[in-house]
């Protein structure tokens, strides 16, 4: 119980810097992942990581909002500086949003880490535990591609996840069009539309062959190209 739901009731006390600790803690990592399965506790972990941010960001405009208003009451009492608020009692302590960004992505990182040492200790039998590996590093990827600004690491991660599921399923399993899927959103997102496309066409090859031409996935990608040439035909 512990290991699942502590990092979410630090937040709600709140205790931010303990949450951010934890998070960051690679044994409370490893154990989190040994207890709660590889997929299921980084998917944990990387929903932590999402609510942290989401609960930053709230403080950071609630101390805004409240500056904003004590400015307005035209107090004789000065305004206090967000340097000020670090020996303040007080809930609203100055915005630590931007320093959890980085933080952010090493908490992921710290998962995957571990995620990459227990694939280096497999025996080529345990395929089942490969394939789960690849779906917990796809999963870290997604998560560092919520923050928007770390391209490499989230690409080294779908490669990563590509890898280890190709090695167990071959290439046109339903697993490996999930992955390319992502890498083709990835590319995407940052206007690769080349690599974009050449993903998006291997995805729906795979799909097309294994669900039929009426499943929604294949549906999602054929919107995606479609999205996709739109954007190219507008710039």
């Amino acid at each position: 119980y512990a290991l699942h739901h502590v990092p979410r009731h630090l937040m709600a006390v709140p205790r931010m810097s303990d949450a951010k600790g934890m998070l960051l803690d690679g044994n409370f990592v490893r154990a989190r992942l040994h207890c709660m399965g590889y997929l299921e506790g980084t998917k944990q972990h990387c929903q932590d990581c999402t609510d942290l941010a989401n609960c930053l960001s709230r403080t950071e405009n609630e101390w805004k909002r409240t500056q904003l208003r004590s400015a307005d009451t035209k107090q004789d009492e000065c305004v206090m500086a967000p340097e000020d608020y670090k020996d303040y009692d007080c809930p609203l302590q100055a915005p630590e949003l931007p320093e959890w960004t980085e933080s952010r992505v090493k908490a992921l990182c710290a998962a995957s880490n571990i995620l990459r040492e227990k694939v280096g200790k497999m025996s080529e039998c345990n395929k089942d535990a490969k394939v789960e590996i690849g779906n917990s590093l796809q999963r870290v990827g997604e998560a560092i591609g919520d923050i928007g600004i770390y391209c490499v690491e989230e690409l080294e991660h779908y490669d990563e996840a590509l890898q280890l599921k190709s090695e167990v399923l071959g290439d046109k399993h339903e697993e490996i069009a999930q992955t390319l899927f992502a890498m083709g959103c990835h590319h995407q997102r940052f206007e690769h539309s080349a690599f974009a496309q050449k993903c998006y066409e291997q995805t729906l090859a795979i799909y097309k062959a294994r669900l039929g031409y009426d499943d929604p996935r294949v549906s999602r990608v054929l919107h995606n190209i479609g999205v996709m040439y739109h954007s190219k035909n507008q710039s």
